[in-house]
């Protein structure tokens, strides 16, 4: 395997910190440990029918978002309608999930346009569960960020595709390139007053239009003092016309000589200067290595509703019931999820699962 497809489970550092922060939270959670134990290793060899709970969700805080980024199709939906997650809904949520483990809060929009973040962020830590969110960086501010520290995240991930000012514009829509550096410098301070284990991280979402600027993003990441830079390798449409016309201009397959070089070049400079670099291709599924994310994980949108995964989050493309009128487990079980995972398990993909089944030459 060449050295620019390292997946994130190869990310030692991080998983290994996570390990530990999980055995130190639930070291006297007998069951919530052993759920943990089934949904990683029994659930993945079952069938239909799961026996364990999901010992990882993501949670939509909200639909809607202040930038309006070429991938993303949150820019004119209609769910941008929709009312925030309550503070209220998110403790019924885990009271159907009392295994949880983890959480990422955020879903198709900016977590941190939601209010109630700050409480949702305590009340997991005071459950023991590690509470992740990603975030543009374009809401916090020095008071945020402080707040933010008082019940610190395991993981706070900040979205930045490019070190380049206009080329940030074109990709997120709006020139905020230079409050989302400020706001990480803040946040890498903050965590060295307050003496936090919060891992900071750079999200990239390689296209066209940065795939050549990620070694310039590695020397800043370094020098801001993040502990890892991602970087995310494949748009998702959904299988839908209307996305698909928008990528068409901008992805760009990771797996090309020219595009590898690159890549290559950027983890050999992040291996020299001691930062931490991943390469995330752990979501190319096939027949061979088929998607266990509908065994093993859930996504949680502000309504309510339950979609299989957070690549497809969108509940008007699949929705499994919705968590506010049903008993989670009556839906983990449910025939749609039953067939959903038969299908996976047959290689009989439903239209939206199919982009994550492509060949990695074949994009």
């Amino acid at each position: 395997m060449k050295k620019a497809q390292k997946t994130e489970a190869e990310s030692l550092h991080y998983n290994m910190n996570r390990r530990i922060e999980i055995l130190k939270r639930n070291i006297f959670k007998p069951q919530k440990l052993i759920n943990h134990l089934g949904n990683k290793l029994i659930n993945p060899i079952l069938g239909e029918r799961m026996v364990f709970q999901p010992s990882y969700i993501d949670v939509e805080p909200v639909s809607k978002c202040n930038l309006a980024c070429v991938f993303c199709p949150v820019s004119g939906w209609k769910r941008a309608q929709l009312e925030n997650l309550s503070f209220e809904d998110f403790k019924k949520i885990l009271k159907q999930l009392p295994f949880l483990i983890e959480i990422k809060l955020q879903g198709m929009g900016e977590p941190f346009l939601n209010s109630d973040i700050f409480k949702m962020i305590e009340y997991g830590n005071k459950k023991g569960i590690l509470m992740n969110t990603y975030t543009n960086g374009t809401i916090l501010n020095k008071e945020k960020i402080a707040k933010l520290f008082c019940s610190p995240l395991f993981l706070l991930s900040f979205s930045l595709d490019t070190p380049d000012k206009k080329t940030y514009q074109k990709i997120r829509g709006r020139d905020m390139f230079d409050v989302v550096i400020g706001n990480i410098k803040l946040a890498v301070e903050e965590k060295r007053l307050s003496k936090s284990n919060t891992i900071i991280q750079i999200w990239c979402v390689a296209n066209k239009d940065n795939l050549k600027d990620i070694p310039e993003l590695v020397k800043l990441s370094k020098e801001m003092g993040v502990d890892r830079l991602v970087i995310q390798t494949k748009l998702n449409s959904w299988n839908l016309g209307s996305i698909k016309k928008r990528f068409k201009d901008i992805e760009e397959n990771i797996f090309e000589e020219k595009n590898m070089a690159v890549l290559n070049g950027a983890s050999k400079l992040a291996e020299s200067i001691g930062l931490n670099f991943c390469i995330n291709t752990e979501n190319y599924f096939s027949k061979d290595k088929p998607c266990n994310i509908p065994k093993m994980s859930a996504y949680i949108a502000v309504e309510g509703k339950i979609t299989p995964c957070c690549v497809n989050p969108d509940p008007q493309v699949m929705s499994m019931g919705n968590i506010y009128k049903e008993n989670f487990m009556s839906i983990w079980n449910s025939k749609k999820y039953r067939q959903l995972r038969r299908s996976i398990k047959n290689d009989n993909l439903p239209y939206f699962c199919k982009e994550c089944y492509k060949a990695k030459n074949g994009r």
